[in-house]
This record gives structure tokens, C-alpha cells and sequence, in this order.
């Protein structure tokens, strides 16, 4: 099965989930939506990510979404968020993901995140025990 991490990223936070998913998964394509819109046909499984700022997705990422999501609603498809504030995890997933794509979803979570501006770049700010639970969730489906 062919499997596509997507992901949209201002501070590198998602860039950093998307590389570990990847490394973790393995045999996959990685693909910044900020500089490409994959043809998500060609896939099995998508993983789409995106940082949250102000409460929000990122642009690339909700136009990926939503321009793709009678396609992703039948694909086997999983959504990661980088945010700060956990506890708000469920109220941005609503905000930045369709309602049906959410329902088709076998898997949403959060990566934390970090601050935009000055934050670490040994991704301590990460909850590693979450993006490879996730990362084995992906690869269970293939």
C-alpha cells in the first residue's frame, strides 16, 4: 500500500512529526503542502498534519483538506495537529477539519508543539510516545 504523510508547517514543528511518522512507517512519501499538492488518488493511506497558531490550521493544509475531501473520506486517512495547548486539541480539530472527515478518521492527535518563535530543536518539545503510537497505528492499517 502506498502511503502519503502530508503536512503544512511555519516554525518546523510539523516537519519534525512528519520526518519521525516517516521514519517510523518507513516506505512512504513525505510532502510539504506549502511548496506541492500531491494527487492523493495515487495513495492508500494519508496522514495529514499541520501546526496550529492562533487556533487555526495553516492555510496549505486546509485548503488540502478541503479540496481533497471526497477523496480522503474514502481513503483509509489519519490527521495530526502540532499545538501547544493539548486540552484544546478536540476545539481546533473542529475548526481545521471537516466534520466528515473527522468521523472517517481511524486516528487524530496531538504532537504538542512548539513555541514559534526561539523554541527547541532537539524536539523535547514533542510527545514521542504519541507520534510512534501513531506511526504504529499507520502501519497496522497498511
Amino acid at each position: 500500500m502506498k502511503i502519503l504523510i502530508a503536512y503544512s508547517t511555519k516554525g518546523g514543528a510539523s516537519r519534525e512529526c512528519a520526518e519521525l511518522l516517516a521514519s517510523e512507517i518507513g516506505n512512504c512519501t513525505i510532502c510539504d503542502l506549502d511548496g506541492s499538492s500531491p494527487n492523493v488518488a495515487d495513495f492508500d493511506i494519508i496522514v495529514a498534519g499541520t501546526g496550529i497558531r492562533m487556533g487555526g490550521a495553516y492555510k496549505p493544509f486546509k485548503r488540502f483538506v478541503e479540496e481533497n475531501a471526497d477523496i480522503l473520506v474514502a481513503k483509509s486517512v489519519a490527521f495530526f495537529l502540532c499545538c501547544k495547548q493539548i486540552d484544546s486539541f478536540e476545539k481546533f480539530a473542529a475548526k481545521s477539519i471537516p466534520e466528515k472527515l473527522r468521523g472517517a478518521a481511524f486516528r487524530m492527535s496531538p504532537f504538542s508543539g512548539k513555541p514559534p518563535l526561539g523554541g527547541k530543536k532537539d524536539g523535547s518539545w514533542m510527545i514521542r510516545d504519541e507520534v510512534i503510537a501513531f506511526a504504529k497505528a499507520v502501519k497496522e492499517k497498511n
